[in-house]
Formats: structure tokens, C-alpha cells, sequence
């Protein structure tokens, strides 16, 4: 179970924190205003030049923090490089992430190479094709990594859990707690290093290619609807913006309108069917339903994201392709989360079908009435 274990805390993590959707909000949401800093470069050398008092977000080719950071960090480019103190949590993804400096609370990287040589006081999420604890590192807390070279060095306060071809603890580590790990060969352990708890591996079985399975049709399943939002919102951009903004500012009656449609609509139009309009009529309307949910799906994904953008830029925009890459990503994630993340996706998408029908029924109004002249 080492494998589902490490697999499963990386996914509640990144839905706890927001990990992707803040690298996606970076880049894809340059040069908007924030109540954090938000930092972009125009040359290959992305750079703090000053001590940021909030969180900071930034993407760049190159991007180096060489001043302090009180709060969060999310950061995105080529290399991303951590020389200076941050007060909570890094987000960072990279061909190379590499950090020196001391970490107020939990790490999170992905990258080629990931490199830890500071102090980190809670724990580290990171996968990659190597992650390395440097001899200097020292982790307070538990290390969860993935990738094909996991290198233990430095000092490991809690567990480490690795899924990789290839863990190594060197002579001089420290691991207060377990040795967890899951690949095709057994870990490397040097006499000179040291493990406070047990040791365990795990070889290759049928439950990770299951695991792999689930995860290539999570990864198309986010694609589809990615491109279903998308083919919504080029075909359909008012409709798409407007249902959006109903959704917003009428949540409760938009919820209302689509739990009503949903709830009696269908039982009305069966049993209408079977007494007065006829069966055809029936047939349209549950085919009907199932279309205004597939919609209703699409808007929710572009709703999402327009949402998270805005959190994070405090400025609202029109509608986007990029709103419907963080809303798939977003309710992707969200739908892993047992029985809530169902429940919020139920309701989520019962709002914008309600939405999108009193979108609906204010422009077959206004197509209704008189024009002048006429009684």
C-alpha cells in the first residue's frame, strides 16, 4: 500500500492548497493586478529586487527569489530558484527548482530535477526525474516524492515515502521516522545512514498499472472537458459570459431554477406524455435534460475558472479559453475528493443549468415583446 499511500497524500494535498491552479493562475494571468505582487519578465531573468510583504507569484524562463517572501509562493518558469527566506509555503514547477533558503512551512515542487538544500519546518510534496534532499537540507516534517532518482542526504525530521525506479539514502541522512518505498529495485541504504523507524519496500504489481490506468483516463477525462467548455464558449461566447454572470449574482435562484427543471420537468413532461402530448414530446424533453447537463457541465468548467482567476487577480475578465483550462483542472481535482467533490459538482452544475435557462428565458422575453407601434 506504500504506493497508494504516497499517490493519495499528494492528491489531498494538491486539492488542500491549490498547487496547479496557482502555477496555471500565474502564468496564464500575466501582468494582472493582485493584492499580492505578482512578478513577470519581459528578458529571460525573472527577479525580486525588494522584500515582499504578502504572497508572491511569478513566472518567467528564469525566475530567482533573492529577497524574502513573508507568505506563499507560486512559481512557474524554466528554472525557479529559492535564495531567500519565505515565511509560508512554495508552489513551484520548473525544468529545474532548486532552493537554498529556509521554508516557513510545507514544500511543493515538480520539475526535472528538484533540489532541496535549505530548512524546510513542515513538509515536501515533489516529484521528478531527480529530487535530491541535500546534505545541508534539513526537513521537519514528513518527505513525499515520486520520480526516477530520489536521493536522501541531508535530515528528515518525520517519514519518507518514495515512489521511484531508484530511492537512495546516503552515509550521514538522518530519517527520524520510516523508510517507505515502492519501485522495481529495492532502496539503497549506506551503513553510515540512519533510520529512526522501519524500513519497507514494495515492488511492482497489478494494482499500479490499475493506478496508471485511473490516471491516463483522469488526465482525458480533464482534457474532454477542457474542449467541450471550449467549443462552448467559441460557438456560444454570450450565451457563455451571460449564463457566467447570472450564475454569480443570482446563485440562489439560478440553484432553484435548475433543481427545479431537474427535479420536476422530466417526472411532468412523463406523465404529460402519457395523457396528453404524446410520447415524442417525452423523448425531446429527457433528450433535452441531458443536453442542457452537458452544457451545464461546460459552463460549470468555464465558471470555475473564472472564479479562481478572479480570487486570484481580484480583477474580473471575459471569459476565456484559459478559464477553461484551470475549471477542468479544478473540478478534476475536486472530483477526487469522496462523496463532497460529487456533491459540489452536483450542485455546481445545478447552478448553471438554472443559469443558463433564465439566460434563456430573458432573451425569449425580450424577443416576445411588441415592438413600438403596435398594441
Amino acid at each position: 500500500m506504500i504506493h497508494y499511500m504516497c499517490l493519495t497524500h499528494l492528491l489531498q494535498i494538491t486539492i488542500r492548497s491549490g498547487m496547479s491552479l496557482g502555477v496555471l493562475g500565474a502564468i496564464l494571468v500575466p501582468g494582472s493586478a493582485t493584492a499580492a505582487e505578482f512578478l513577470t519578465g519581459q528578458q529571460d531573468l525573472t527577479s525580486t529586487t525588494a522584500p515582499v510583504q504578502d504572497d508572491l507569484y511569478t513566472a518567467g524562463k528564469h525566475v530567482d527569489i533573492d529577497e524574502p517572501v513573508r507568505d506563499d509562493v507560486f512559481a512557474a518558469g524554466s528554472t525557479v530558484t529559492v535564495r531567500a527566506a519565505v515565511g509560508k509555503n512554495i508552489f513551484a514547477a520548473g525544468e529545474t527548482v532548486s532552493v537554498t533558503a529556509p521554508i516557513g512551512d510545507d514544500f511543493h515542487a515538480a520539475g526535472t530535477t528538484v533540489r532541496i538544500s535549505g530548512t524546510v519546518a513542515g513538509d515536501v510534496f515533489t516529484a521528478g526525474r531527480r529530487v535530491l534532499i541535500d546534505r545541508s537540507a534539513q526537513v521537519d516534517g514528513n518527505v513525499y516524492a515520486a520520480g526516477g532518482e530520489v536521493v536522501i542526504e541531508g535530515s528528515v525530521g518525520g517519514d519518507v515515502r518514495s515512489a521511484g525506479q531508484q530511492t537512495s539514502v546516503a552515509d550521514g541522512a538522518s530519517i527520524g521516522g520510516d523508510l517507505l518505498t515502492f519501485g522495481g529495485a529495492a532502496p539503497r541504504v549506506a551503513d553510515g545512514a540512519r533510520i529512526g523507524g522501519m524500513q519497507r519496500h514494495r515492488t511492482h504489481t497489478e494494482k499500479p498499472r490499475d493506478m496508471q490506468a485511473i490516471l491516463g483516463r483522469w488526465v482525458r477525462s480533464t482534457l474532454g472537458w477542457f474542449i467541450l467548455a471550449v467549443l462552448l464558449l467559441y460557438v456560444f461566447p454570450r450565451f457563455a459570459q451571460r449564463s457566467a454572470d447570472t450564475a454569480l449574482a443570482r446563485t440562489g435562484e439560478a440553484l432553484g431554477a435548475g433543481a427545479a427543471w431537474l427535479l420536476l420537468g422530466v417526472p411532468i413532461a412523463i406523465v404529460l406524455g402519457a395523457v396528453v402530448i404524446g410520447w415524442p414530446a417525452v423523448v425531446l424533453t429527457v433528450f433535452g435534460t441531458a443536453a442542457g447537463m452537458v452544457a451545464a457541465s461546460a459552463l460549470a468548467v468555464l465558471f470555475a475558472g473564472a472564479w479562481f482567476l478572479k480570487v486570484v487577480t481580484k480583477t474580473a475578465q471575459p471569459l476565456l479559453w484559459q478559464h477553461a483550462l484551470v475549471g477542468a483542472v479544478a473540478l478534476k481535482l475536486v472530483q477526487l475528493v469522496p462523496v463532497l467533490g460529487g456533491l459540489l459538482l452536483l450542485v455546481l452544475t445545478t447552478i448553471l443549468l438554472g443559469a443558463g435557462w433564465l439566460v434563456m428565458r430573458q432573451s425569449f422575453g425580450r424577443n416576445k415583446q411588441p415592438t413600438a407601434g403596435h398594441d
